[in-house]
């Protein structure tokens, strides 16, 4: 739409395929706005569900209230190796009760290749496990870059 501004709009299924009393599935339409520069990217991105008496009503009819109707994530490379990212789900709409927060820390090793750190508080870190407050860190590899 305009220099700098990306704007996503689709529909998303997402299960974990157990079926069962272990079944977690939602489907969601979203909107997803990408705000960018050369070093930094932000992006709002609401959803709503759809098809509810197919998938969340099923199984799991309070997700909505754990993962939110949407999320923020902003990203920002620090000089040409670090970058960072956050990410934020359902704060304020749950009056910070039930929301989730997430750190990305990512060291570029070739043009592809980085190592990253990541730490997770809140709720939805997995689907099955959706209304549990977890806290979590992790490290890995990753095979691209936010920005």
């Amino acid at each position: 739409l305009f220099r700098n501004l990306y704007v996503h709009l689709g529909a998303m299924h997402q299960s974990n395929g157990r079926g069962g009393t272990s079944e977690r599935s939602w489907n969601r339409a979203f909107a997803n706005f990408l705000f960018y520069g050369d070093n930094w990217m932000v992006s709002i991105k609401p959803w709503m569900l759809i098809f509810k008496s197919s998938s969340s009503d099923l199984h799991n009819g309070d997700i909505s209230h754990y993962l939110g109707h949407g999320r923020l994530l902003a990203a920002f490379k620090l000089g040409d190796r670090f970058s960072v990212s956050l990410e934020s789900r359902n704060n304020l709409e749950s009056g910070f009760s039930r929301g989730m927060e997430e750190i990305e820390l990512s060291y570029r090793l070739y043009k592809h290749f980085s190592l990253f750190a990541q730490g997770f508080s809140g709720y939805g870190q997995t689907l099955l496990s959706y209304d549990h407050y977890t806290n979590a860190l992790g490290v890995g590899v990753s095979f691209n870059e936010w920005v």
